[in-house]
């Protein structure tokens, strides 16, 4: 600078919007870990769930209207009013594939219920799965802040608001209901309802069990080494396996009953790898997160058979959703990796980094739209309530 030149002031800085995201990124997640106080935390986290999933995605005014006319419900009164009787349909069609999964069809054949109740009994469940999850997950974090992160996760994701709307009479639901059950306590009678509810509701929940099995390998003794296999909780999920396979025969024998395989297999999978990068993204949204992190965790630590377990369990799962039509929806039942992957993160990262990583899971999940892929490249948009009311507001 030459003598006597004059200096511009320096322009103020502006403020760093980087900052001030993470600050009310931080500050959301303060007000919802308050929920962690308090003896009645698990029902207001259930209830604060169920407000934040008709939030994140309210039911479409055709949803309300269509419970019981949509194609869909045709075969299931059919399969309501003679569950064990055998019916022809399209092979490859939904309604060919629904033969075992007696669960709601049962309950409504016992109680009488029409499409209304069942509707009603699949959002009941949806209310009890966040009271599930946020039990499993204080279980296996060991925090309770953590706890209502991925509760709140989980009621962002659809997962968590399929309960209310999907009107197809799916009720995947009720079998996430029954895999979150077998999360919940290390308890082999808990263990083998809940795998039994999820294989008789979907035979998706079958192939979900495994990663039930996973964790609570992880959770036995670790002195037993590999006999942790002979853990109680272990052998419950191979007993409800075990059950679900012999009566599926036994109803096949004995009342003609049967799944034909068209319209699934590789073929699809192959032809639906154009929709696998947001596919895999909608099963857990930022879910994904905790199980990533848990997934390094156990590459540092030299743990590659568990490791290598973990990704053949969930890989069976992946397999199988991009072999159907419904990705999104199949996608769905790894629900028990988020436990698996906050009980491995519990042995290996300390507590507030483990909360660190839920809280960046919870808010991407919440910022992010509910999207649902299906097919080659069908994605569909589950609309918030603000743009939902609109939609009510023209019907």
């Amino acid at each position: 600078m030459e003598p006597g030149e004059r200096t511009e002031p320096p322009e103020p800085t502006p403020p760093d919007a980087l900052a001030a995201l993470q600050r009310a990124a931080l500050a959301l997640c303060a007000w919802f870990e308050r929920l962690a106080a308090g003896e009645r935390w698990l029902l207001k986290t259930a209830l604060a769930a169920t407000l934040l999933a008709l939030l994140c995605s309210f039911p479409r005014p055709a949803a309300t209207t269509q419970i019981g006319s949509a194609p869909e419900w045709e075969p299931l009164r059919e399969q309501i009013a003679q569950p064990l009787s055998p019916r022809e349909h399209d092979p490859a069609g939904h309604a060919a594939k629904t033969a075992f999964r007696l669960v709601a069809p049962g309950l409504a054949h016992l109680l009488g219920l029409g499409p209304a109740g069942l509707k009603l009994f699949e959002a009941l469940c949806g209310v009890l799965l966040f009271a599930l999850v946020a039990l499993a997950a204080e279980r296996t974090s060991g925090e309770r802040r953590a706890a209502v992160l991925v509760t709140l996760l989980v009621a962002s994701c659809f997962m968590g608001i399929s309960a209310f709307v999907e009107h197809r009479g799916f009720f995947d639901a009720v079998a996430l209901l029954g895999l979150a059950l077998a999360c919940a306590w290390r308890n082999p009678a808990a263990v083998l309802v809940g795998v039994s509810l999820a294989c008789w509701t979907d035979e998706r929940g079958a192939l979900a069990a495994g990663l039930v099995a996973l964790l609570h390998f992880v959770e036995a003794p670790a002195e037993r080494g590999v006999k942790r296999v002979a853990d109680p909780c272990c052998l419950a999920v191979a007993l409800a396996l075990g059950l679900y396979a012999g009566g599926r025969a036994w109803l096949g024998a004995r009342y003609g009953l049967h799944t034909p395989l068209a319209g699934t297999g590789a073929r699809y999978l192959v032809n639906q790898l154009n929709n696998l990068p947001l596919g895999l993204w909608t099963g857990l949204e930022g879910g994904w997160l905790l199980v990533l992190a848990a997934g390094l965790a156990l590459w540092r630590a030299g743990r590659r058979a568990l490791l290598l377990g973990a990704i053949l369990a969930g890989g069976l799962v992946i397999g199988a959703a991009f072999s159907v039509w419904d990705i999104t929806r199949s996608l769905i039942y790894l629900l028990p990796c988020l436990f698996l992957g906050l009980r491995v993160l519990r042995e290996h990262e300390p507590a507030p980094a483990r909360l660190t990583l839920c809280r960046v899971a919870f808010v991407l999940s919440l910022l992010w739209p509910n999207l649902y892929a299906a097919g080659k490249g069908e994605v569909s948009w589950n609309y918030p309530l603000p743009l939902m009311a609109l939609k009510y507001f023209e019907s």
